[in-house]
């Protein structure tokens, strides 16, 4: 697969764009990212007039023995945690349009580069998502996930394209799988949400300050301003919040904080725990 994408000018405007953006909320708001994030974005410095390359990318990597390759926007669960197991790090070849700048239904590759990228620096950060990946990558995936990953990509990539009728038959269909995955969610789907909670959208919250360490929600430069203003409901994420919904083509309304990056294992454990004994009651039957 070739290594340079055809982006246009407007992409490359829309990519300037958001690093102007982004460089506003790393001096105006540094408290706001965690230090794992923050000590690397300078590692992006060099791309500030252009989207780079796989080649680029792979160079920025090859110091962590990591690669970059290209998936399609809204990768599923099981892809992702496949790529990261093997030290590849998944880039969204497309770029959000124009009029999303500030928040992108799907991820792209302003999200994979600004988000994911700069932790990736820090040994810390691989040995978690490493923890993570062992645990993902190894699940069966049922007809469940399938219909999951399908209807929410569906939803994300057709947002204002859409009759109203349409729209509001998709979303009720999504409504009531996500009624159905809260009570009975497939190994995948719960390692799914551990992987959106403290990968995309986690927060750690001390006594002091809040701090961003999730993708999705450090490239939402609209949630993030929400966000410094608090402006925001928070709820300490374990083995029950962890459950709660999430619309990924839309921004947050309640986000999981942790008090610290350790509560992560202790949660780690409680899933495969909960996973152990569903399997012995033979509670996963979807395909």
């Amino acid at each position: 697969m070739s290594s340079n994408y055809p982006y246009s000018e407007t992409d490359q405007e829309s990519w300037r764009r958001f690093f102007v953006a982004m460089e506003s909320m790393w001096t105006g708001h540094a408290d706001l990212f965690h230090p794992w994030y923050l000590n690397n974005v300078s590692r992006l410095l060099p791309f500030r007039e252009r989207i780079p390359n796989l080649d680029e990318l792979n160079l920025v990597l090859a110091p962590i023995a990591w690669k970059a390759q290209y998936v399609d926007g809204l990768a599923p669960a099981w892809q992702i945690a496949e790529l990261l197991n093997r030290q590849i790090m998944p880039v969204a070849r497309t770029i959000r349009p124009a009029d999303q700048v500030f928040f992108a239904n799907e991820p792209d590759i302003i999200h994979d580069i600004f988000g994911h990228l700069p932790c990736l620096f820090e040994a810390d950060y691989r040995q978690l998502l490493k923890a993570w990946t062992v645990e993902a990558s190894h699940q069966t995936i049922t007809d469940l996930d399938r219909v999951n990953y399908h209807l929410n990509r569906h939803i994300a990539r057709s947002q204002g394209h859409l009759s109203p009728e349409t729209a509001s038959s998709l979303e009720a269909a999504a409504r009531a799988l996500e009624n159905f995955t809260e009570q009975s969610p497939s190994p995948t789907m719960l390692w799914e949400k551990v992987y959106f909670w403290i990968f995309e959208f986690g927060l750690v919250k001390t006594r002091e300050k809040v701090q961003v360490l999730g993708a999705g929600l450090i490239t939402s430069i609209r949630e993030l301003e929400r966000l410094a203003r608090g402006n925001v409901r928070l709820k300490e994420l374990d083995r029950d919040t962890l459950l709660a919904s999430y619309h990924i083509s839309s921004e947050q309304d309640l986000y999981h904080t942790m008090p610290s990056l350790r509560e992560c294992e202790d949660l780690f454990q409680s899933v495969k725990l909960r996973l152990s004994h569903s399997l012995k009651l033979g509670e996963f039957a979807h395909g």
